[in-house]
């Protein structure tokens, strides 16, 4: 009865450690072989270029008896040879390279560590390049092996016939395109990183230090949970250096963002039909954060010391809620009823929107911003709380006072992450610095 509409879903294991990697393997494996066609392309020309000069050879080894078969498997062995050794030296690089790439690359790609140079990755470069040899060897040898004997000697090594020259022309014409799809391609990424770069993430991110903590123990409740982080945030306020201070359930750019969706009810509009209830993101706050991160309060009022668990319930909404909902007036004094449950969907009371702050892109500067609510924490009591701190200099000199803040109010408590708001937006866009 009350986990009637509950769902799962299952995902692969394999998806689930590294889905997100597989995108960006397939480029770079993309760009490596179109590399590797150009590769081939050069020294089949190169061979095409040196055969050239061996015409004369050919034709004298023909009128010595040489069938063409000879000619084609000498060729051939010559191009299997020179791929062997650049495929050998090329294996020989690849176990100083993947160290070079382990030390480059960010600590959030999955699994990095453990890539490594083995048998079947060698057996593969050996494979792939015996197979670019006889690919990329046939055109040579085919072109070398049925000169004319009189016009070999008479061309020696001045002129070649135009078959060569075509198959010449017709490697350099793709040697340039694809290289001008590989430099199209990396021109891409690099203006789409430019640009992701100057995307306004919604708050201000210098000078400010996170820290996430989940506060929770058996013998709890919401008030407990409430003391602890006004005690702690009023302690964090007057250590030296520290500007302002504020906390939030739904923590932009950390990795265990806590994400609450829940459908909503608009009072003084239609109910709509059951499975089509619009939806919202729902956030805790504390009254100094939106003023500690920089989101602008766009419209009426942020929170205040007022809203606690015996005040009438409140709410500021962002730009894209309210956009959505209230596109042509003004949300302020309209209220909503949050649904807890699918089966209770009024089960809550009415609550009053008294604001309107910026768009803030949670997961990412590639994100989308998110219709989003944000309650008094003093409302609420979750202990799945960020601090947000602005310091007056470097931030990181705030990590050791601000934890002995918490420490001192709960000697247990961990700390589940800490880092400064710009590297938090900088760990969102390692994966995709480490591809470019």
């Amino acid at each position: 009865e009350t986990n009637e509409r509950v769902g799962t879903t299952v995902v692969p294991l394999r998806e689930q450690l590294v889905g997100a990697a597989r995108p960006t393997l397939l480029l770079l494996l993309g760009a490596v072989g179109l590399v590797l066609v150009i590769a081939c392309a050069n020294v089949a020309h190169l061979q095409l270029a040196r055969g050239t000069e061996r015409v004369g050879e050919f034709a004298v080894r023909a009128a010595l008896g040489a069938d063409r078969g000879r000619i084609v498997r000498q060729l051939l062995t010559e191009s299997l040879l020179l791929a062997l050794v650049g495929a050998g030296l090329g294996g020989a690089l690849a176990f100083w390279g993947v160290d070079v790439v382990r030390a480059i690359s960010p600590g959030e790609i999955p699994r990095l560590d453990s890539v490594a140079v083995d048998t079947r990755v060698l057996g593969f470069a050996l494979g792939l390049g015996a197979l670019s040899a006889i690919g990329f060897g046939l055109a040579p040898a085919f072109q070398f092996s049925r000169p004319g004997l009189q016009e070999g000697l008479k061309e020696g090594r001045l002129t070649a016939s135009l078959a060569r020259q075509r198959v010449r022309r017709g490697l350099i014409v793709g040697e340039m395109a694809i290289a001008l799809t590989l430099l199209i391609g990396a021109g891409l990424l690099i203006r789409s990183f430019a640009a992701i770069l100057a995307v306004d993430p919604g708050l201000r991110t210098d000078d400010v230090l996170a820290m996430q903590i989940f506060y929770y123990h058996d013998d709890q409740d919401a008030q407990d949970r409430i003391t602890f982080f006004e005690r702690t945030l009023e302690d964090i306020e007057a250590l030296p250096g520290v500007q302002s201070a504020g906390a939030v359930s739904a923590a932009p750019f950390l990795a265990a963002n806590i994400d609450i969706r829940r459908p909503f009810r608009i009072l003084d509009q239609p109910a709509p039909r059951e499975g089509e209830e619009p939806f919202l993101y729902r956030t805790m706050a504390t009254p100094r954060y939106f003023e500690t991160v920089g989101i602008p309060v766009i419209e009426g009022r942020g929170f205040t010391a007022f809203d606690r668990l015996d005040a009438p319930r409140v709410a500021v909404i962002n730009e894209t809620l309210r956009r959505r909902y209230w596109p042509n007036e003004s949300p302020i004094g309209k209220r909503i009823a949050l649904q807890t449950t699918q089966s209770a969907p009024t089960a809550q009371p009415p609550i009053e929107i008294v604001g309107v702050v910026g768009d803030v892109r949670h997961t990412g500067l590639d994100s989308e911003p998110r219709p989003e609510a944000f309650f008094p924490h003093a409302q609420s009591g979750t202990g799945s709380m960020t601090y947000y701190v602005r310091a007056g200099g470097n931030p990181r000199d705030l990590v050791n006072p601000v934890q002995e803040v918490i420490w001192s109010a709960e000697p247990m408590q961990s700390i589940h992450q800490a880092g400064t708001l710009n590297q938090l937006v900088s760990g969102t866009l390692v994966a995709r610095r480490f591809t470019l």
